[in-house]
């Protein structure tokens, strides 16, 4: 068996069969954020942190999560380590990667079982380095049947409740994951609704994952190709530039595959759109 290639990893960073041969100019997932970054007018700035990032944590280590609301753009960045208490990757170390990128107010007790630590800088030009007043901590949840995790705000005041997250095999628990997706305060789904939600061209996926969030439920799905990845974007109504970046390029991220997601609420079979974000791995 051939190994997998170090650029082949979901927002997870499971590592991933590509779909196809990479061409010999083929991109990787820095590539794409360093032209979003560009349509941003903060290309340079992104191009020196993501060097000082893989410096520090190496290559393929680190998700990015382009995020758009409301006119608004920013870029999360997602640091794991499974080892738990025995981790590598401290919020202190990503800090240190950071450098002079950003700075944190917030200090985490590693022995905590946190598997994740994210936080969200601007995507504006002259926009870092950024002061950052809290992050995400993400810890795992026993006994849940399926993969899941919990999501913390964690700020100078402590620590706040905020997601569930639950992981669905796309090709083994489909019905699984419509029936949590179905199972909630904000949404009565029915199967117009359940299209609604996930037409079929974003069902060519690998995970589902389904998310409670405080003032929304999240649907995020892992695993399509660069053309469907276009199609979300417009789907979601990105700035034009978004889509078209994507699809032109298109052919250079033929080895990889992407990750999207959204926010939503659902009320009488009426979708209404929040956030939404893709992601990849540099």
């Amino acid at each position: 068996m051939k190994p997998v290639p170090a650029a082949c990893r979901d927002f997870c960073l499971w590592p991933y069969a590509p779909p196809q041969q990479p061409l010999a100019e083929a991109l990787d997932g820095a590539d794409l954020l360093l032209a979003v970054a560009a349509l941003a007018g903060c290309a340079e700035d992104w191009r020196r942190l993501i060097a000082d990032v893989r410096a520090e944590l190496g290559p393929y280590a680190t998700v990015w999560g382009v995020k758009h609301e409301a006119g608004r753009l920013g870029v999360e960045l997602y640091f794991y380590d499974y080892g738990r208490q025995d981790r590598q990757v401290s919020l202190a170390r990503v800090m240190v990667a950071l450098g002079g990128w950003a700075d944190c107010a917030v200090r985490l007790d590693d022995a905590l079982p946190y598997f994740m630590v994210s936080l969200e800088l601007p995507l504006a030009a002259g926009a870092l380095p950024a002061r950052l007043e809290a992050v995400d901590v993400y810890i795992g949840n026993p006994g849940s049947t399926v993969s899941s995790g919990i999501c913390y705000k964690v700020d100078a005041s402590g620590a706040e409740l905020k997601n569930f997250y639950f992981f669905f095999n796309r090709a083994t628990e489909w019905e699984a994951a419509l029936g949590k997706l179905g199972c909630g305060m904000r949404a009565s789904l029915d199967p117009a609704a359940e299209q609604r939600l996930l037409p079929e061209w974003l069902r060519r996926c690998r995970t589902v994952v389904v998310a409670n969030k405080r003032h929304a439920d999240a649907l995020y799905v892992s695993g399509i190709g660069a053309e469907d990845l276009a199609r979300f974007l417009e789907w979601r109504d990105w700035p034009a530039g978004f889509a078209a970046l994507v699809r032109a390029g298109a052919e250079h991220y033929r080895h990889l595959l992407f990750d999207v997601g959204y926010d939503f609420t659902l009320r009488e079979g009426v979708v209404h759109p929040q956030k939404s974000s893709f992601y990849g791995v540099f």
